[in-house]
C-alpha cells in the first residue's frame, strides 16, 4: 500500500484528517475520489484560499488503494470485474477476506458478517489476520493527532456515522452528526446530488469489524463511510462521465472535515443564520460554539450594513449554554455583512467563515412579509389527487419506508408529515401510470410573491432506472391551462432523491401573470418499464417580501416625497384587493390603514 501526506511544517505537530478508498476491490470509484483529493490540495495550496489556510491547519493522509491485490485482480486479464475480497489463501477453495469486516470492533459479531470462506463477507480467522488491516492498524496508532477519517466506498450515495455496528448512539453523537450535517450540505451544494447523511440503521445495514468503528473506538477519531456514487443503479460500474462530478462534490465534503479538525471551535447555528434583517427592529439569533475541541471564553459578532467600518457585537451566554448574537436593524438600501470573532480556551482566535472578513455572510432588509399560503404538510389545506397508476398515489403522512427504496426516510421541514408517493414501507413506488398532486387556489397576485417548495424525486433504480420524469406546473387561470416549471429527470441533479428547496418569483415565470387564480401540480409518472419511482413534496409556500423605510412607506409613486399624487392614488385604488400599488401595509386590501400610512408620512422621505 501506498500513500501521501499534504501538510505544512513538521509532521505529528497539527491535527490530521485520513482518506482511504478501495477496502473493496470492485468499488473503483473509491479509489478515483481519494486521488482527485490529493491532487486538488497539492495544486490549490498557495492558490486558493481556503485550502491555503486550511492546510496550515491540518495534515491530509490520503491511502486511495487499502486492497491492492483485489484491486489488481478485478483489472487483470482472468480476474473479476466485481470482487470484492482481498486474495487471502484461505486453504479452501475461495479466496479472499472482507478486509471491512476485519476490524477489532464487534468483530464476527453477526452484522453482515459471515465465517464461511466463500462467503463475500467473511471476517478473517481473526481481527487484524490481514496484512491491509494491521498495516492501516499500526499506522493510525503511529499517528495520534488523526482526528477524522474518511473510508470511501460505492455505491449508494450517502455518509453513514459511527456506529456501524449497532443503533445505540455513540459518546459523541451530537458532534459526530453536526460534522456529518456539514459535509452533506457541502456536497449536496456542488451540484444538487443529495448525501443523506446518520447511521447505518437508518440508511443502510448494520455491519460489524468495520473501519471507521475501529478507528472512533481506539482512537476517538470521528470515523465515517462515504458511500459514493451513484445511489442505485448501475452500482459499483458508475460511468465515466460521473466520476469527477462525484469526486468535486466530495472534495467539498472533506474540506469542512478539515476545517472541524483544525479550528478548535466549531461554530454552528441550531436554528439557521438570518437570512433577512428588518427595518424596524433587531434580529437576534442563536449559536452553538460547544462542538469542537476548544472551548469558547468569548466572541464578537462583527458586522456592517453599508460596506464601511466593521462593528462589533458581543455575543450573550446563555443559560442553555448557547450564545446569543444580534444584528441591529437596517435601512432598506443597506447590505449587511457579518461574521464571528471567537476566542477559545486554548488562546486562539477563530473566524467563522475561516476566510473572515475576506469572507463573511449577507442577508437581505425587509420591512414587510405577505404569508398569502403556508403549508407544512401537518393538514391539508384542499389539495387534489389525480391518479391513474395502479401504485404509489400521492398521500400525505409521516414517511414509514425508512428511506430504503428512494423514498424519503423524513419530511423535507421537520414538522413531520409530507406529501409522498404512497406511504407504506416496502414495493409501493409508481407504477403503471401517473399520480398528479394539484394544489387549491392561491393568492399570487401581489407584487414580489414568491412559489416555494421542497422536492424529492428518485428514478434511479429499478429494472429501467433514469427514463422517467417529475414534471411540476403552474397555472395563472385556475387550472385551465399549465405552464411547466420544472422537469426533473431523466438523468441529472434531483435524480437520486434528497431534499431540494427550490423558489421562483411568479412574475420571472415564463407564460405566467401574477394572479389570485394561480395553481401548481406535481405529476409523477412510471411509464412503459418498470422503474423505482419515488417522490415527495413538502413546505409549499407563496410569500412575498418587500422593503420600504418605515419614512417613506406612503411614497407609493416612489419620487422622494409622500403627497397629493400618493394621495389620489389610494383613492383610486380604494377597496381594491389584487394587484394593487396603493396596497402600504401589504394586506390585500387598500383602505383607511392605508390611507393613514399617506397622511403619517407626508412630506419629504427620510426627513430630506
Amino acid at each position: 500500500m501506498q500513500g501521501v501526506r499534504i501538510g505544512t511544517g513538521e509532521e505529528g505537530v497539527k491535527p490530521a484528517v485520513l482518506f482511504n478508498g478501495c477496502q473493496h476491490a470492485r468499488e473503483w470509484v473509491a479509489t478515483m475520489v481519494p486521488t482527485f483529493i490529493a491532487d486538488e490540495l497539492a495544486a490549490e495550496y498557495g492558490v486558493e484560499p481556503r485550502v491555503t489556510a486550511l492546510l496550515e491547519l491540518v495534515d491530509v493522509y490520503i491511502v486511495p488503494v487499502v486492497n491492492p491485490d483485489g484491486y489488481i485482480h478485478t483489472y487483470e486479464e482472468g480476474g473479476n470485474r466485481f470482487w470484492r475480497k482481498n486474495r487471502r489463501d484461505n486453504g479452501t477453495t475461495c479466496l479472499g477476506v472482507d478486509l471491512n469486516r476485519n476490524w477489532d470492533i464487534d468483530w464476527n459479531g453477526g452484522e453482515s458478517t459471515s465465517t464461511d470462506t466463500c462467503s463475500d463477507v467473511y471476517v478473517g480467522s481473526a481481527p487484524f489476520s490481514e496484512p491491509e488491516s494491521s498495516a492501516m492498524r499500526d499506522f493510525i496508532l503511529a499517528r495520534p493527532n488523526i482526528a477524522a477519517h474518511i473510508d470511501f466506498h460505492n455505491y449508494s450515495q450517502i455518509i453513514l456515522q459511527n456506529w456501524g455496528w449497532t443503533s445505540t448512539p455513540p459518546p459523541d453523537q451530537e458532534a459526530i452528526d453536526a460534522l456529518g450535517a456539514k459535509m452533506s450540505e457541502a456536497m449536496e451544494a456542488v451540484n444538487g446530488f443529495s448525501y443523506p447523511h446518520g447511521g447505518g440503521d437508518e440508511l443502510l445495514y448494520l455491519a460489524s469489524g468495520v473501519f471507521p468503528d475501529w478507528t472512533y473506538d481506539a482512537t476517538g477519531a470521528f470515523g465515517y463511510t462515504v458511500e459514493l456514487r451513484p445511489a442505485g443503479s448501475p452500482g459499483f460500474e458508475l460511468p465515466p462521465d460521473e466520476i469527477r462530478p462525484t469526486a468535486e462534490e466530495n472534495f467539498q465534503g472533506i474540506l469542512e472535515m478539515m476545517e472541524w479538525a483544525g479550528v478548535p471551535i466549531a461554530v454552528t447555528y441550531p436554528d439557521g443564520r438570518p437570512q433577512q434583517l428588518r427595518t424596524d427592529s433587531s434580529t437576534s439569533f442563536n449559536i452553538d460554539l460547544s462542538n469542537g475541541s476548544g472551548t469558547a471564553v468569548s466572541g464578537n459578532l462583527v458586522y456592517r450594513l453599508d460596506g464601511g467600518d466593521w462593528l462589533t457585537s458581543p455575543l450573550a451566554p446563555l443559560p442553555s449554554g448557547l450564545w446569543r448574537a444580534t444584528l441591529p436593524s437596517a435601512p432598506c438600501d443597506a447590505s449587511p455583512q457579518y461574521y464571528f470573532s471567537i476566542e477559545a480556551s486554548t488562546g486562539d482566535v477563530v473566524l467563522e467563515p475561516i476566510l473572515a472578513p475576506d469572507a463573511f455572510y449577507t442577508a437581505e432588509v425587509v420591512s414587510d412579509i405577505v404569508i398569502a399560503f403556508d403549508d407544512d404538510g401537518e393538514t391539508d389545506p384542499g389539495w387534489t389527487v389525480v391518479c391513474d397508476a395502479s401504485d404509489g398515489c400521492w398521500d400525505r403522512g409521516v414517511p414509514v419506508g425508512g428511506g430504503d427504496r428512494g423514498d424519503p426516510p423524513t419530511d423535507g421541514d421537520s414538522s413531520g408529515q409530507c406529501w409522498l408517493t404512497d406511504n407504506i414501507d416496502g414495493n409501493t413506488d409508481v407504477d403503471g401510470g401517473s399520480t398528479v398532486l394539484v394544489s387549491p387556489l392561491l393568492d399570487a397576485s401581489f407584487e414580489g410573491a414568491t412559489i416555494s417548495y421542497l422536492r424529492w424525486y428518485s428514478n434511479d433504480s429499478g429494472a429501467a432506472p433514469n427514463e422517467d420524469t417529475m414534471v411540476i406546473e403552474v397555472s395563472d387561470d385556475g387550472g385551465s391551462n399549465w405552464v411547466d416549471l420544472e422537469v426533473i429527470g431523466p438523468t441529472g441533479p434531483g435524480t437520486g432523491g434528497g431534499w431540494v428547496d427550490v423558489s421562483f418569483v411568479v412574475a420571472d415565470i415564463p407564460g405566467v401573470q401574477p394572479s389570485d387564480q394561480f395553481r401548481i401540480r406535481f405529476n409523477v409518472s412510471d411509464i412503459d418499464n418498470g422503474s423505482v419511482i419515488e417522490a415527495g413534496v413538502d413546505g409549499v409556500s407563496v410569500v412575498s417580501v418587500a422593503c420600504v423605510d418605515e419614512a417613506c412607506q406612503g411614497d407609493i409613486n416612489q419620487d422622494g416625497t409622500v403627497g397629493v399624487e400618493d394621495l389620489l392614488a389610494v383613492i383610486a385604488d380604494w377597496n381594491c384587493s389584487s394587484g394593487c400599488s396603493a396596497d402600504i401595509n401589504g394586506d390585500l386590501l387598500v383602505n383607511v390603514a392605508d390611507l393613514l400610512l399617506v397622511i403619517g408620512g407626508w412630506g419629504a422621505c427620510n426627513g430630506g
